[in-house]
Formats: C-alpha cells, structure tokens, sequence
C-alpha cells in the first residue's frame, strides 16, 4: 500500500513555518491597506490648531490711539476645537475695548483649508470695514452671497485684525484668529441652538445675543448668556454692551 505524500508534505511545512516569525495582525491589516487603492481610502481631517481667543502681536510704534484703554481685543470662542456652526453665512463675536474713532479700520478674512495638507492655500473671503458706534461686543456677519457660503463639513480659518488710528504700516497693530467647522442643520442641532447649548457655538451665541438685543432686561436671557461666557472663561465680560452685527460688505475684486 502507497502511502499518499500530501500529508507528510504537508506536516513539514507546518514545521519549517513555525521556525519563521509571522507578521501580526497590525502588519497584515496595513499590508491590506497598502494594497488597495489609495484613490478610494478616505483622508481624515487634520485636527487644526486651538483658537486664539485674545490678541496677538503689539501696538504698532506709529500708532497711539489704541492705548487708551488696558483691555485687550478678545474673540468669544471656545480655546479647543472643532467649534462649530449649522449656518451657511455665521456670525462671530469679538469683545472691541477700542473706541470707533480710535480705529482705522478692521480686516475680517476667512481661508478654506485643504482636508489632506492642513495648508490654507484658498482664501474664500476678505473684507476691510469701519466700526460704527461705541466700545462693546459686537457681531460680524458673512456677506450673504453664495460663493462665501460655508460647505458642510470643511474646515475654514478667520483672522480679525485691528488697525489702530496713524498705523502707517501693513502690519495690524492687534488680531485674533479662529477656527469654524459647518456641520448639518439638524433637529437636534437646532435643539441644542435654541436651549442655548455651546455644542455649536456660533449659532448658540448668536441666537442668545440677537434675543438680549431684543430684550436686553429678560433674566433668563441674561442667565443663558452668563452661562456661555463662562463656559469660554469670558464671564468678566457680562456686562459689557452688546452692539448689533455688522453685516459686512461684499468684497470687491
């Protein structure tokens, strides 16, 4: 009787692997990963950096008129990431200590940044304007033209610079800059919008703010508003005057 050969073939290749290390699971799971197509693997965004809440930089030495006053220009932003907005066409909130006739003027620009490099290589939209009235906490506006509307799920990075009176340079003399990130208009979203709740910060801090303008002796908007200055560290700011929103022009090319 013949004895098959497969078996005893077999036995020693079980043998001679056992002498050879094996790759883990990791190694074999990248393998995989390497071998698709890299064209059909979707890239996670790059978390951005933190916001700048308060400012940067120094007073220009040209120019005098901003020092009038120790308090310092300050975005109303959460420091981490992502902050976030349902709206198309957001409004940010910046505390202004300066005085309208001490300012030059402001420059408020917004750069798309690309999901796969991280790097800010398309500018969306930039806008230089005065401010009106007094010292406050006032809103900026985009231009509600489509092509600055904000796409859902991108990234974009804002700069706000002040430009103090007899600044005769193109360095600003304060800035601040943010992060905002659209996510979709949903029913819980706009849930949370309504209640107040700082999950989607601009529109939370829009809508509590537009309604105190409104109504700016109601204790409950008062109380909703409290509330998210202190959820940012900001509750110094509580009493400071709310100015309406800026809608800001749309930029000429």
């Amino acid at each position: 009787m013949i004895i098959p050969k497969l078996p005893i073939v077999f036995a020693v290749t079980l043998g001679f692997t056992s002498l050879i290390d094996l790759p883990t699971l990791g190694q074999v799971q990248s393998s995989i990963l390497v071998s698709q197509d890299a064209s059909t693997l979707p890239d996670p965004p790059p978390t951005p950096p933190d916001n700048k809440t308060t400012a940067g930089g120094g007073l220009n030495e040209s120019s005098q008129s901003c020092q009038s006053t120790n308090q310092t220009l300050t975005a109303l932003i959460p420091v981490q990431n992502p902050v976030l907005t349902i709206s198309d066409y957001p409004t940010f909130w910046f505390y202004l200590p300066y005085a309208a006739e001490d300012i030059e003027f402001i420059q408020f620009s917004v750069n798309i940044r690309d999901e796969k490099t991280g790097q800010e290589k398309t500018r969306l939209y930039q806008a230089s304007f005065q401010l009106p009235g007094t010292p406050g906490i006032v809103g900026i506006s985009l231009s509600s033209v489509p092509k600055y509307a904000l796409e859902e799920g991108r990234f974009y990075h804002w700069y706000f610079k002040v430009y103090c009176k007899g600044n005769t340079s193109y360095q600003s003399d304060w800035d601040v800059n943010g992060w905002v990130q659209r996510v979709p208009a949903t029913p819980e979203n706009e849930r949370k919008i309504e209640a107040a709740n700082p999950d989607i910060w601009y529109d939370a801090l829009t809508h509590v703010a537009k309604r105190r303008l409104a109504n700016p002796q109601d204790p409950n908007l008062k109380e909703d508003w409290t509330s998210l200055l202190e959820f940012i560290d900001r509750k110094e700011l509580d009493q400071v005057q709310l100015i309406d929103p800026i809608v800001l022009p749309e930029p000429t090319d």
